[in-house]
């Protein structure tokens, strides 16, 4: 019989979540992926000194990759014990007991680097152990993929059982701004008043390799610096921060007139302000303009359970078709970091599992759009064995950089769960489910819109380029906007069949006549508008039908705030 083990580690998102800054993003996914690759490390000695073999399966890669610190990987890995042993007879306690180990071994290091007294050392180690759940189950079997299941099958047991005893009982004081749970332990800054285990999000990469993170100014900025030279740039920061001589303010924000202006008011340097911009004007911002907006990019694979369960699969070959999917898997996450770290895309913060999270300059947010889709394309490329196509569903949420980050979090998982919501299907249909993009715009006063739809042939990144020339050069106007709402907006959103097909008949023809395009226009403006009514026409019942024109007028509006923004930096 063989053994197999599966270890996850939760609540990921939920945890990730609870950040304010992308430093804060960063080291929640550092922290789970460190946590996971200690236990494999511990494990895989133990087995070695007692002349067991130890495999991983998935992720599919070897231990010593599994374990290579700065890999972004997976909440979880499954192991196969190659031969009877007496470990396993006792291996989710084993793992429990390492889980507790790895989370001590933190714990000391953060009290001696930081000097935590003794009588805090407690709720220390409260604090951070009371953030995970680690769950551990095993299976014997001749048979991999029936021993796959049962061990998935185990785990949601497991959760459920485990979900009713986790959490502190409760704590009396002032609570944690992140968290919301835990009492307040580091006063850091005005307002940054968090609890330790929160703490450590802000201070992991300073106990481990010292990294630089951008601030979402500094994503905005991204792009622009990119276009700039360097040493002018350098120059022109030295120059603010020597007439600031003491800010809070962070140095993207240099670049923006109007910040620095505001920020110089206070201690009567206007004119030495105005003097800098002026001197700097025509090397650094008579071309370009520096956005305050940049985009967070959340992905997920679609059903990808189903796919690693072999639903898709068409061999027998469980494993090995398995393994081969879940290496393209991370192949394509190391291109994507491979492509953010040599181009300067932006940041990214886990792109190693079924699921990608990315901070991307506004610039070059449609070309990552493309990346991702390529990603997913060069995977049913090179993988033939397969029933169905893979795809990846997207929540791209545009943000000024004050706005608060939990919001934009929250924001762009809420609307990945609806966009994958909207555009699922039956298993018996025959249309790709889901593959659907939402994409968010939130403006400087926090007022927001939302337009979706599915990726296809008649709209996709392509099509999204294409409307953002046509509003840059003007072909469309907001006035289109406007005048096609007012027109429309009295319209019965729920009709029979046969005025729904009159209501698109219509809307073709006003959007027509108030763009009044040249029968030539290669993009068909027109066309794609009534594909993404199409889209989002809803049978609510026999002959009864709702047709959602808000999709099509935000995503009018998404495109022309895009667009503006854009062209700033052009």
């Amino acid at each position: 019989m063989n053994q197999y083990l599966l270890v996850t580690i939760g609540p990921v998102q939920s945890y990730i979540a609870q950040s304010r800054k992308i430093k804060d993003f960063f080291n929640s996914s550092k922290i789970i992926g460190d946590i996971l690759r200690k236990i494999v490390e511990k494990l895989y000695l133990k087995c070695k000194y007692t002349y067991i073999d130890i495999e991983i399966i998935l992720p599919s890669m070897k231990i010593e990759e599994y374990c290579q610190e700065g890999r972004s990987i997976p909440n979880y890995f499954i192991v196969e014990f190659r031969r009877n042993n007496s470990i396993f007879s006792d291996i989710e306690n084993e793992v429990i007991r390492i889980y507790k180990e790895v989370i001590d071994d933190f714990v000391k290091k953060i009290k001696y680097k930081f000097n935590i007294e003794e009588r805090d050392y407690k709720i220390l180690q409260e604090h951070i152990s009371d953030v995970f759940d680690i769950y551990s189950v095993k299976v014997e079997s001749d048979d991999y993929k029936k021993a796959y299941n049962e061990l998935y099958e185990k785990l949601e047991m497991y959760k459920n059982v485990r979900s009713f005893n986790h959490y502190l009982t409760g704590e009396v004081g002032k609570k944690c701004i992140l968290c919301g749970r835990r009492n307040v332990k580091k006063f850091l800054f005005k307002e940054e008043h968090l609890c330790y285990s929160c703490w450590l999000k802000r201070i992991y990469s300073e106990e481990s390799e010292k990294e630089n993170f951008p601030s979402t100014v500094g994503i905005a900025v991204m792009g622009w610096e990119n276009k700039n030279d360097e040493i002018c740039l350098k120059e022109f920061k030295n120059k603010i921060k020597e007439m600031l001589e003491t800010t809070e303010l962070d140095k993207a924000c240099y670049y923006y007139r109007d910040v620095i202006l505001n920020e110089v008011k206070k201690n009567d340097k206007v004119k030495t302000c105005e003097n800098i911009f002026a001197n700097y004007h025509e090397k650094l911002f008579s071309k370009y303009e520096p956005t305050k907006y940049y985009a967070l990019v959340k992905c997920d694979i679609d059903d990808l359970g189903k796919w690693m369960s072999g639903n898709y699969f068409q061999t027998d070959d469980f494993l090995t078709e398995q393994k081969n999917l879940s290496e393209k898997i991370i192949e394509f996450g190391k291109i994507i970091e491979k492509e953010f770290i040599d181009k300067k895309l932006g940041r990214t913060i886990y792109t190693g599992g079924d699921d990608f999270l990315l901070f991307v300059t506004l610039e070059e947010l449609f070309n990552v759009i493309k990346l991702l889709d390529n990603g997913v394309e060069r995977i049913n490329t090179e993988l033939k064995n397969y029933n169905k196509k893979l795809t990846i569903s997207k929540s791209i949420t545009i943000a000024h950089y004050t706005t608060p980050l939990q919001n934009v979090i929250n924001i762009t998982t809420s609307t990945l769960e609806q966009v994958k919501e909207k555009f699922k299907e039956s298993e018996l249909s025959k249309v790709i489910s889901k593959n659907g993009t939402a994409i968010t715009f939130i403006t400087r006063s926090n007022t927001y819109r939302t337009t979706m739809f599915k990726n296809t042939i008649k709209i996709n990144v392509d099509i999204l380029k294409a409307f953002i020339d046509e509003f840059k050069e003007n072909n469309i106007s907001k006035s289109f906007i406007t005048q096609l709402e007012m027109n429309l907006k009295e319209v019965d959103a729920v009709i029979e069949y046969g005025e729904m097909l009159n209501m698109k008949q219509i809307f073709e023809s006003e959007a027509r006549r108030l763009l009044a395009r040249k029968s030539e226009d290669e993009l068909n403006v027109v066309d794609i508008l009534l594909e993404l009514l199409n889209q989002g026409t809803i049978e609510l019942g026999a002959n009864s039908y709702r047709l959602d024109y808000n999709n099509v007028f935000n995503f009018l509006h998404v495109i022309s705030n895009i667009s503006r923004e854009l062209l700033k930096g052009e």
